[in-house]
């Protein structure tokens, strides 16, 4: 299923209407098997309700589509994972979590993703949107769990596009 932090993300942007700020990515293309899964995960998690969410990729740079949405709405980038090594849009992905001397503590995944969120319908802050999108280059198109560790068996060298849109 596609990345549940860049889905969460996405859900918890809380995302409607503003349709004039909103325009595709010139050159990327919708994929509906990633809205299916993106769906079945949310529904998973009982956050489906009211929530629509239409996902494109692109082969260009996480940089270029910024640079465009960058216009259309205010970026927001996600906190810091707890001892994780972020730098700007860059973190690494956990592979799972661990109790250790200072709390609970990140296992690195070796996968590294740039992310961002825009809010797209003017909301002071992401928790009050109803329109978003979470920009992720290096999809992540599947998550597994298993015995407290984390796994990305379909990672992709493509720019994400998730607009999340709430009733």
């Amino acid at each position: 299923m596609l990345l549940r932090a860049a889905l969460l993300a996405a859900i918890l942007a809380a995302p409607g209407a503003a349709m004039a700020q909103w325009a595709a990515y010139p050159g990327s293309a919708r994929d509906a098997a990633l809205e299916a899964k993106a769906g079945q995960a949310a529904q998973q998690a009982g956050m489906d309700a009211g929530m629509t969410s239409t996902i494109a990729v692109t082969p260009d740079s996480f940089e270029k589509v910024i640079a465009f949405y960058r216009t259309r709405g205010k970026d927001v980038m996600l906190p810091k994972p707890p001892g994780q090594p972020a730098a700007g849009y860059e973190r690494e992905l956990p592979g799972g979590f661990r109790r250790g001397a200072s709390g609970m503590e990140v296992i690195p995944s070796g996968v590294k993703v740039k992310q961002v969120i825009f809010i797209l319908d003017g909301a002071a802050d992401i928790s009050g949107s109803k329109d978003s999108i979470s920009i992720m280059r290096q999809l992540v198109g599947e998550m597994v769990g298993r015995d407290g560790l984390l796994s990305y068996p379909d990672v992709r060298d493509v720019t994400a596009i998730v607009r999340a849109q709430k009733q």
